[in-house]
């Protein structure tokens, strides 16, 4: 891998101005960043997890509670 696909970062985080500022506190540092939205409800892991993988990231930075959605551990 090169380029900024070395560098893409995903946030996943349901706190919609921490998972902003980290965007932007990674990006003015060169990384290629996406937000994955937290789906409403906690029905929906499978979803979430293809969403992450859908944008290839990196990394994954992952808030272990996802409030409604419940934890980002299971």
């Amino acid at each position: 891998m090169n380029g900024l696909i070395d560098r893409r970062v995903v946030v996943v985080d349901d706190h919609q101005l921490l998972s902003e500022s980290l965007a932007l506190a990674l990006s003015v540092q060169g990384y290629d960043v996406r937000r994955v939205p937290v789906p409403a409800h906690s029905g929906a892991p499978a979803a979430l997890v293809t969403a992450i993988l859908r944008v290839r990231p990196r990394v994954v930075l992952l808030d272990l509670e996802l409030g409604a959605f419940g934890t980002g551990t299971g």
